[in-house]
């Protein structure tokens, strides 16, 4: 049986230093000063984080003993502004010739970094979400946890009322993204630290 919960930072930081980054030499904290688009806000750093985590009960726990395995998690929290014109457009599909990992890598131009210009039917502004650091055991992969993850983000932003959900993914995990919505806004960028895969912004309009 699996159970998707409200988690601590702590919890969360273990796994992720532990299992989703455990090359990274920094620190690893709670919230992300990226901006989507490149460059950092700290403003972002003293937004209120949230913190999931899918939890495997397993046959004990449902005959009352409280042996829990936590197998994914992932945190959210506000980063950024929609400026609301539509003037921007996406780059692509992750299977574009634009993304084939030669390196380097480009922004749309028409993305202003400080206020984001998607192309949407929106006539005012809003707040931007960060989706940021999925993580599934491999074990588990496969079997629908990273979307409940995703789908409990999702709703969390909607209801705070952000208008679109931003993240960084691998490029490994965008056919994952792409299947919940979100699109390319970036050709692929060199790898991050930690990382051993291409990395690209990508996002949701809510």
């Amino acid at each position: 049986m699996i159970n998707i919960r409200r988690a601590e930072f702590v919890e969360v930081e273990k796994l992720w230093r532990e299992r989703l980054w455990p090359q990274r030499k920094s620190a690893i904290e709670s919230n992300s000063a990226m901006i989507l688009g490149g460059g950092i806000d700290l403003t972002f750093m003293s937004e209120k984080a949230q913190f999931w985590i899918a939890e495997d009960l397993g046959d004990e726990y449902s005959e009352g003993h409280s042996e829990r395995r936590a197998i994914g998690c992932l945190s959210g929290h506000f980063a950024g502004h929609f400026a609301g014109r539509p003037v921007g457009r996406p780059v692509g599909r992750s299977g574009d010739r634009s993304g084939d990992g030669s390196g380097g890598g480009s922004l749309d131009p028409a993305l202003d970094n400080s206020t984001l210009r998607v192309q949407g039917p929106r006539e005012h502004g809003g707040r931007l979400y960060r989706s940021r650091g999925l993580w599934v055991d491999q074990s588990r992969r496969r079997r629908g946890i990273a979307r409940q993850l995703m789908r409990e983000l999702i709703d969390h932003a909607q209801s705070q009322g952000a208008v679109a959900i931003w993240t960084f993914p691998r490029k490994t995990a965008m056919p994952f993204y792409e299947s919940m919505g979100f699109r390319m806004w970036s050709t692929w960028l060199p790898q991050q630290e930690g990382d051993s895969d291409l990395n690209c912004y990508a996002i949701l309009e809510l």
